[in-house]
């Protein structure tokens, strides 16, 4: 993979189309572009799967049985799936209130599963909410094991489809990006890396301990009023640079961070240095409300299109393979 310079993302990846896929102007956004364990360029081919994992292209609601309950994702296969070629999967968490359904049109991740060739699994949460660790409200009262449902669900596409293990990712919106903080914090052994928008590590500090570094790329606006830039908001939460700080000092990296992103209203800032060529990348919309960066629809404040989170994450995301 051809890997953007900062220079390059600086001038808002308007001079090099390949480094920020095939559209020039759709806003994206990259962090360092780590070695070690980031990127597929030159690895040897993955084994190719069995003539089980033949499914046809689209989206499916898919029962799963766990810790007792009756689930569903929404399973995303994208056009042009072949059987026998292992795709990344990305998990896409919705936020509190919010429904698997919404989320898949919401972030429009589906178009970019189909343009890259992911698969994409969309999770509903029990009493549409996420225990994240302390938040929120029916997932929470429950004690339900999202962290476990989590890792059911990539099992449980992996055993349909054609998966390609160290590349599965996970994101989400408002809580379920408390639940891909959490991932990161309790599943690094499964997810590469993690892109959460509008939420922020809602673990206390000692309870985040990833077993490895892991990449995170982070999406937020200062004018958040749910989930608040500087901390708090409806559910009391550390700020967005208590959380950059936490990851910058799992994975070792620099305490300063470099700008590598610019446009309009919205910019991104990477900490170089990282242990074992991870990355964590900063992306905030000054102005910017609990919104989908991209998506120019958002019911909690002004929302920005200078930036498409969905692309941005994946760039980010699939340079990063299991170590």
């Amino acid at each position: 993979m051809f890997r953007a310079s900062a220079v390059t993302l600086l001038l808002g990846c308007s001079l090099i189309a390949a480094a920020c896929g095939s559209d020039s102007n759709d806003g994206s956004a990259a962090g360092n572009g780590g070695s070690g364990s980031a990127g597929t360029a030159g690895s040897a081919p993955a084994p190719k799967c069995s003539g089980e994992h033949v499914a046809e292209a689209g989206k499916t609601v898919v029962p799963l049985s766990h810790g007792g309950r009756d689930r569903t994702y929404v399973l995303y296969v994208p056009q042009g799936y072949d059987a026998s070629r292992p795709l990344p999967l990305v998990l896409n968490f919705h936020g509190y209130t919010s429904s698997a359904e919404v989320q898949l049109f919401f972030s429009g991740l589906g178009a970019i599963a189909d343009e890259r060739q992911f698969i994409l699994a969309v999770p509903e949460g029990i009493e549409a909410s996420w225990n994240s660790g302390n938040c929120c409200a029916g997932a929470l009262a429950a004690g339900v094991d999202d962290v476990g449902f989590a890792r059911a669900v990539v099992e449980h596409v992996s055993n349909k489809l054609c998966v390609d293990a160290e590349r599965v990712y996970a994101t989400g919106m408002s809580n379920g990006a408390f639940l891909a903080h959490r991932l990161a914090c309790e599943a690094a052994d499964v997810f590469a890396a993690v892109a959460p928008v509008a939420g922020v590590v809602t673990l206390t500090p000692e309870d985040c301990k990833p077993s490895r570094p892991i990449s995170v790329m982070h999406f937020h606006g200062t004018e958040d009023t749910v989930v608040r830039y500087d901390g708090g908001g409806y559910a009391p939460t550390m700020s967005v640079a208590d959380s950059m700080a936490l990851w910058v000092d799992r994975n070792g990296c620099d305490a300063e961070p470099e700008e590598t992103f610019r446009k309009g209203n919205t910019h991104c800032e990477s900490y170089p240095g990282c242990r074992d060529g991870v990355d964590v990348t900063l992306c905030t919309v000054e102005g910017g409300g609990h919104c989908w960066p991209g998506n120019a629809s958002c019911p909690f404040g002004t929302s920005t299109t200078d930036l498409s989170a969905s692309s941005a994450m994946w760039e980010f995301m699939q340079q990063y393979t299991m170590p």
